[in-house]
């Protein structure tokens, strides 16, 4: 089952999901950029079971190298895929959001005291983005020398992120939109993320030369690409592969 205008595939597995896409697409696997939205579930007993999904954002590759580059690396364009959110099922009322919160916030706490985290959960409902079906709910940890929980480059935190959201999503057999973050680390984040795409911008401007940043997670490059998506001077790119892939912005 496909669904066209978001290059979202499913298979009983994330592998199957992705040989289902590059089928449709008629594209290799060095062709795409995967992005697991979600990896499945075999249910209990086959009861519950549910298909991975994924989204499939083919590459573009570039037809130069930049000048101080010895080869062209793989380039995708910000196209809305990129930076389209997750599809869930709505929340149907505000009890129901406080419901999930208190059942998620249990989950993550019981996870936080097994790790010997002394910290506490705080659960409420976050503001909506442009690029969201409704307002994600995020279970935000509070307490004192929590860095071991953000990880390099908020890998730690993304991974604690994931099993909760399993856990959640296979209690509710359905897809919930949960954040998982620490003392309001990934709040601050974005809001720095978007002021520097904001500076980069006003830099290509004034000089006509890209500017490419720091290597980035996707949840980051998709704040970058968001920020700057309706500016008229500059146009965003991904570029290079893995832990390497970065944002370039250049004039238009």
């Amino acid at each position: 089952m496909t669904e066209a205008s978001d290059q979202i595939f499913t298979g009983k597995n994330v592998e199957a999901a992705i040989e289902a896409g590059l089928a449709a697409l008629g594209l290799r696997r060095d062709q795409v950029e995967v992005e697991v939205i979600h990896p499945g579930s075999r249910g209990l007993l086959g009861i519950g079971a549910q298909d991975a999904r994924v989204r499939l954002i083919p590459i573009q590759q570039e037809q130069a190298p930049e000048p101080q580059e010895q080869a062209p690396e793989p380039v995708e364009e910000s196209p809305p895929e990129e930076i389209a959110a997750p599809e869930e099922e709505p929340i149907a009322t505000p009890a129901e959001a406080e419901e999930i919160l208190a059942e998620a916030g249990e989950l993550l706490q019981g996870l936080l005291d097994r790790m010997g985290i002394r910290a506490k959960v705080r659960g409420y409902q976050g503001e909506k983005q442009e690029e969201q079906q409704e307002a994600p709910l995020i279970l935000n940890i509070e307490g004192d020398d929590l860095g071991i929980l953000i990880g390099r480059r908020g890998d730690t935190l993304a991974a604690l992120q994931y099993i909760v959201r399993l856990m959640v999503n296979h209690r509710r057999r359905r897809w919930v939109n949960i954040v998982v973050d620490v003392e309001e680390y990934k709040t601050r984040r974005e809001r720095q993320l978007r002021q520097l795409a904001l500076r980069m911008a006003e830099r290509v401007v004034r000089t006509g030369k890209p500017v490419r940043l720091e290597p980035m997670p996707a949840r980051e490059r998709r704040i970058i690409h968001l920020a700057l998506r309706d500016h008229p001077d500059v146009i965003t790119q991904s570029i290079g592969e893995g832990e390497h892939r970065r944002v370039t912005i250049r004039a238009r």
